[in-house]
């Protein structure tokens, strides 16, 4: 009996900027590649927290790697993670002109039950917070609606590390996240 073939994705997360030393995003990534190792069939890269230099390399990522499935991960200052759903574009990003905004494609019902069944808090927002963050989603949903692909983009938000939020516990959401967004 032969196992379906594994969906391919990309993973993102951004390096630290401001007054985080760590970004949790970065961290969360690098536990969820050592977590899942060979049965994570996702390439993993940080993105700068540049709007231009982040641009220009998810572009070049989505290329290369042709991902069937993409989550983009970045840190916001909340108390529970942020599934988004709508990418507008920020006034300072090199976007390529488009609608105002774009809604990503993801199973938004079985992400929110799976992260709750983590015991991960959890929400869904339509403000990815026009920064970097924002315009790199903007930037995979436009790749899509000039490519087709990939088939499942969404942007998740996890918060600053933390003792009510280690590493793994982030690693977790983002495992739940993706593991819904890989499921048929």
């Amino acid at each position: 009996m032969s196992s379906a073939p594994r969906k391919r994705a990309l993973i993102t997360a951004f390096e630290p900027f401001d007054k985080w030393e760590v970004n949790s995003s970065q961290a969360g990534v690098a536990s969820l590649q050592r977590r899942r190792g060979e049965a994570l069939d996702a390439e993993a890269h940080i993105l700068p927290v540049d709007h231009a230099r982040a641009v220009a390399r998810l572009r070049l990522l989505l290329r290369v790697a042709r991902p069937e499935i993409l989550l983009l991960t970045g840190l916001a200052n909340e108390d529970r993670v942020r599934l988004e759903r709508l990418a507008r574009a920020p006034a300072d990003a090199p976007l390529r002109p488009g609608p105002e905004q774009r809604l990503g494609e993801w199973p938004w019902t079985p992400a929110l039950t799976a992260l709750a069944t983590a015991d991960i808090p959890a929400r869904i927002s339509d403000n990815a917070g026009l920064y970097v963050c924002e315009t790199a989603y903007r930037t995979a949903l436009d790749f899509r609606a000039q490519t087709g692909w990939p088939k499942r983009i969404c942007f998740l938000h996890v918060p600053p590390l933390s003792e009510e939020w280690p590493v793994e516990r982030i690693a977790t959401a983002m495992e739940a996240v993706l593991t819904q967004g890989a499921a048929t």
